[in-house]
């Protein structure tokens, strides 16, 4: 560095002082390279401590580098009691341990495993937490950190540069040198450009002021892997710190140096990164590349331990499938879990075993929305829930397995102590200071009583989630809470102040773009305004939430079904007078409420789903029926939408209210007055308490006044219906880009798992059409080729058979149809396909996808995808429509599909082509060498001595059958003795070879010299057997001939044996040592064996 730019460095760092700006920094353009020996000499004397880091690295940075080393570097030095420390500065409780476990063992652990839906919140708090401990350090000590090359930064330690750019500090300086030419890490590009953007804004970005220019521009740096714990140490402290994805960002190119480079590592290093990758991709939400990842890790040698290897497998699969929503896998691999740790007695394991079963019943608890599962919780698993110290899962467990009841919340006075579980759950939660899950579980209390119509006991703990809110000025929650009090004053008949709350809600959520909850609040307006009999608004706001699921391609919104939304929407429109509408929208709901209705009975709960739906229909319906003037029609509608309305107690201040005053008007038409008396007294009776405006109502009709309902403007007061809809179509193209996206990702890791090795085409059938139902959410899949012998199923995984008459009857529609067709339950074209629709009826059918493929216009193979109706009602896990165009994509997964499997049969039978001999099926010559270098090196990485007897086989007097009877009985007799060698291999680890001509090897791994005089022995038992192998000569000459003693067909071997053999040299001697007494046995006597340890002392 040149002496007037390190003056000007040395000038800039001493004006830092001058002010309590934290942050500075100086902005270069390949200007000069600052090293670590010209930060030591800089003039440091007023700091108490100093710090220097070089981004542009090749090791793996640590997590939040350099300031949480700093933290524990300077608190070590000055002896301070980590753990004490947490306490005095109040630092979050799940993430103390962090803190003091890295300060005792450079990896910072968990006591207790975070949990998913926390992973935002855990990272914010640890992030201020750890801004808090350097704060704290900077009121005693001068603090001075140089930050070079910060171009090259990864993501965690710029979450923690964004604080110090706004703080004030006149004890902590950091000093920071970028390259605006250099080269950014990819995946925080934006991230960075926001973070210089932000800086200048502050103004605390300088321009390099003097002239020149490096000669060598920055080299992108190349991650050096030193297959060391410290590495794994790295990335387990990034993962466990939260910092999932400059953890992703390191374990993706460590993965695919292991896997595409063929970066030679142990089985344990790979175990570790194996294992932290799939975790890591779980809580990247990459769900379909954790369970690629999960089959990587089965497949290695590590641990040894079978029952261990299995647990971590199978908890990982429970884990990966609970937050993609497929429950019952979830449990599924939980409970195997389950049965590994009973059988091995690990109470650890058993523990978390249990807690893997209880999740998974919950979706992971991740997004969570109504809690209506009877979960059964035992003793045990809440004892060991206190003796591991896993509080915060207790927490979960107590608030969301206990008190469902709706009884329980029928007044707020004494709600506390009659939810004895909850409230005890909530007491940890704020033990713990976890704000994130108090109020999630004020919010679950909130819905179990809204959904039963206990709305005060609901605005009871609304009130207390508002504290929380306020607390940590979270405007998304903020919106929530408006919404749910939206929600509950129009139970209570305030259909204008649920205007006011429900405005407030939508103006936030459209400002934090948001297009989830803007359809939500708009769907409670809709209601609001229908109920306030603002019609024309109604239909406006359903229309919209129409609009824009189709525009999302959403199968449902959060708080409801499609087919109730339409079933509002002709409700409405029948009021405004539109019964043509009203019609449309009545049909699009009722075939698929109809379809639907045959599971009721299967599956009660599954049944409660669509009681709201149906209870909407039969009042539609009933609506009709009355304009058409069919009263009988209309009373059964009434009489069957009661069922429904009885059931759904959460909506019985809609649903009563419209039942209510469309069966008075049927009563009145059909003149039936004692029954209208009736119910209208109900009515009166239910809505006098709470809801004023209707009380009235039903009180001047019950007096023979002209009753009228008071119009109310429920209209939108900051956000426009157009301004909505432009910000939806935005939305749509980056949904739509998303797809996309995650399209070419699916593509890029098919053709790798296309790849991959696989013990059959059926192993490699099975993981890429798992792989592609996990990325596009698809349940069930038909995969059938026609074949000389007819069709066969290739891949099926319905619980049901699809019967041949079936197949031929698709096979026969698609001749006819050879584009394909992709449908879902609500699209206009559904019934088109009713034929082949009504095949898969046993199925819970959403959506189905046919895609055939045709070759010379016959009709090769065809394949069917199904997605099944959501039947996870507690939580939020969307479904996206399929579309026309989606049958592109599904058409190239399959052709790609059919391409694989056919390149892998093709490649098997060409490597084996290539390493098998054609006349005797053995193994030639390139099989052996790469089979045992193959078996060496896999020794060589699970750091275990690798053995082998070496037995060198020559015929002899062989030349005299080929010579007398020809190449046909010389071809038999090296067939004949290729049987023999393989027969004597059998139950042994060995393995015959035809290494050319009239030689052959037999390498038996591990062999001691007892196998190998074993072998040779049966080797010659066989040959005796043969006499002179005459039969063989009889039948291609036709006639009998006695072979002479002397010219019998019979082999000589020479011998070695070699343990802890480390490379293929020492297998060459060992090759060569063989070859050396078979030369000496072949020229003494043929017909016997002898070993190389012999043969040296028979010539000394």
């Amino acid at each position: 560095m040149r002496k007037e730019e390190f003056d000007y460095i040395s000038d800039f760092v001493a004006d830092m002082n001058n002010d309590e700006t934290v942050v500075r920094i100086l902005k270069q353009n390949y200007a000069f390279n600052f090293t670590n020996a010209d930060f030591e000499k800089l003039d440091l004397s007023i700091f108490d401590k100093k710090f220097y880091l070089d981004f542009a690295t090749s090791n793996i940075l640590a997590a939040y580098a350099p300031f949480l080393d700093i933290i524990i570097n300077i608190l070590n030095d000055a002896k301070i009691n980590v753990s004490d420390l947490m306490e005095k500065l109040d630092i979050y409780s799940l993430n103390r341990n962090l803190f003091t476990s890295y300060a005792l063992t450079n990896v910072a652990t968990h006591i207790e495993e975070p949990i998913l839906g926390e992973k935002a919140y855990n990272q914010s708090r640890f992030i201020d937490d750890l801004v808090k401990l350097m704060e704290y350090i900077c009121k005693t000590k001068k603090v001075f950190i140089l930050l070079n090359n910060v171009n090259q930064i990864c993501d965690s330690s710029l979450s923690i540069l964004n604080k110090f750019i706004k703080k004030d500090n006149k004890n902590l300086k950091i000093f920071i040198i970028t390259n605006a030419m250099g080269n950014v890490r990819e995946y925080i590009k934006n991230e960075y450009n926001d973070f210089i953007e932000e800086s200048s804004y502050l103004g605390i970005v300088y321009e390099w002021p003097l002239s020149g220019f490096l000669d060598e521009s920055e080299t992108k740096t190349t991650l050096y892997i030193s297959n060391t714990q410290d590495d794994i140490n790295k990335l387990e402290t990034l993962f466990n710190t939260y910092a999932y994805r400059q953890a992703e960002y390191y374990l993706t190119i460590i993965y695919e140096k292991i896997e595409i480079e063929k970066l030679l590592t142990k089985d344990f290093f790979k175990f570790q990164i194996l294992n932290l990758y799939v975790m890591t991709s779980i809580f990247m939400e990459n769900y379909s590349h954790a369970l690629i990842l999960c089959k990587k890790l089965i497949g290695l040698n590590y641990p040894k331990d079978d029952d261990a290897k299995l647990f971590n497998y199978n908890k990982s699969l429970s884990l990966t499938n609970m937050y993609m929503g497929n429950e019952e896998k979830a449990y599924e691999h939980a409970e195997k879990c389950h049965e590994i740790a009973k059988k091995t007695g690990e109470e650890k394991d058993i523990f978390v075993s249990m807690l893997l079963l209880n999740m998974s019943q919950l979706g992971g608890w991740k997004d969570i929305w109504v809690c209506d599962k009877e979960i059964d919780v035992s003793e045990r698993l809440i004892e060991l829930c206190y003796k591991y110290s896993y509080y915060n899962h207790l927490s979960h467990i107590l608030v969301y397995d206990f008190d469902n009841e709706a009884d329980l919340y029928t007044t707020p006075d004494g709600v506390e102590q009659r939810t004895v579980n909850t409230t005890k759950g909530i007491s940890i939660a704020k033990h713990l200071d976890n704000d994130f899950f108090l109020f999630e579980a004020y919010r679950k209390n909130v819905m179990v009583s809204s959904i039963n119509g206990h709305y005060e006991t609901s605005n009871y703990f609304y009130n207390k989630a508002i504290e929380i809110v306020r607390h940590n000025h979270d405007k998304m929650e903020e919106a929530n809470i408006y919404n749910g009090l939206g929600y509950n004053n129009v139970t209570e008949g305030n259909y204008e102040k649920a205007n006011e709350y429900y405005n407030q809600a939508l103006k936030i959520f459209y400002d934090e773009g948001s297009s989830d909850y803007i359809t939500e609040t708009l769907y409670n307006m809709g209601t609001n305004a229908l109920l306030a009999g603002d019609y024309g608004n109604a239909t406006n706001y359903l229309m919209t939430v129409s609009q824009i699921i189709q525009y999302l391609r959403k199968s449902r919104i959060r708080v409801c079904n499609n087919s109730k939304i339409y079933c509002l929407l002709a409700i409405s429109s029948f009021k405004q007078g539109n019964f043509f509408t009203a019609q449309v929208y009545a049909n699009k709901s009722e075939h698929f409420l109809m379809y639907a209705k045959k599971y009721l009975d299967d599956d009660p709960s599954y049944g409660h789903q669509w009681d709201d739906d149906t209870f909407l229909y039969y009042i539609v319906s009933a609506q009709i029926a009355m304009k058409n003037n069919d009263y009988e029609k209309a009373k059964e509608c009434f009489k069957e939408s009661e069922f429904y309305m009885a059931r759904s107690q959460g909506s019985y201040f809609l649903n009563f209210a419209l039942y209510s005053m469309e069966k008075i008007t049927l009563l009145e038409l059909l003149g039936e007055k004692e029954e209208r008396e009736k119910l209208i007294d109900k009515a009166y009776e239910y809505f006098a308490s709470y809801n004023t405006a209707k009380a009235n109502y039903y009180k001047n009709l019950k007096e023979k006044n002209v009753p009228a309902m008071p119009y109310l403007n429920i209209s939108l007061k900051d956000v426009t219906i157009d301004e909505i809809m432009s910000f939806i179509k935005i939305e749509s193209v980056s949904h739509e880009a998303y797809i996309k996206d995650s399209q070419i990702k699916f593509f890029g890791t098919f053709q790798e798992l296309a790849s991959n090795s696989y013990t059959s085409p059926q192993h490699q059938l099975y993981t890429l059409v798992e792989n592609f139902k996990n990325n596009f959410r698809v349940d069930n899949m038909l995969y059938v080729s026609f074949e000389k012998s007819g069709p066969v199923i290739k891949y099926s995984d319905f619980e049901y058979e699809i019967s041949e008459d079936e197949i031929n009857f698709i096979a026969k529609y698609l001749k006819n149809n050879s584009t394909g067709f992709a449908v879902s339950q609500f699209s206009d074209t559904y019934y088109d396909y009713e034929k082949i629709i009504k095949i898969f009826d046993r199925s819970r059918l959403f959506s189905i996808m046919c895609a055939p493929v045709f070759n010379n216009d016959i009709l090769q193979s065809f394949c069917i995808t199904l997605i099944k109706v959501n039947s996870a009602w507690n939580s939020v896990v969307y479904r996206d429509t399929v579309e026309r165009k989606d049958l592109d994509v599904f058409n190239l997964f399959f052709r790609l599909l059919i391409d694989a499997s056919e390149k892998y049969q093709l490649n098997e039978k060409l490597r084996k082509q290539a390493i098998t001999d054609e006349l005797t099926g053995l193994m030639n010559r390139q099989g052996y060498y790469s089979t045992i270098e193959k078996k060496l090196n896999t020794a060589l990485i699970e750091n275990r001595s690798f053995s082998c007897a070496f037995l060198y086989i020559d015929l002899d007097h062989f030349k005299y059958y080929n010579d007398t009877f020809g190449h046909h009985v010389g071809d038999a007799i090296l067939i004949r003795f290729s049987e023999i060698f393989k027969t004597v291999c059998e139950n042994t680890k060995g393995f015959p070879v035809r290494f050319g001509g009239d030689e052959f090897l037999i390498i038996i791994e591990d062999g001691t010299i007892d196998q190998v005089k074993e072998i040779v022995n049966n080797i010659y038992k066989f040959i005796e057997k043969e006499d002179g192998f005459s039969k063989i000569v009889q039948k291609y000459s036709l006639e009998e001939i006695e072979i002479p003693a002397s010219s019998r067909a019979t082999c000589s071997i020479g011998a070695d044996l070699k343990t802890n053999i480390t490379s293929m040299l020492q297998v060459g001697e060992m090759e060569k040592h063989a070859d050396e007494s078979l030369y000496y046995i072949k020229e003494h006597g043929r017909g016997s064996m002898i070993t190389y340890e012999d043969y040296l002392k028979t010539i000394k």
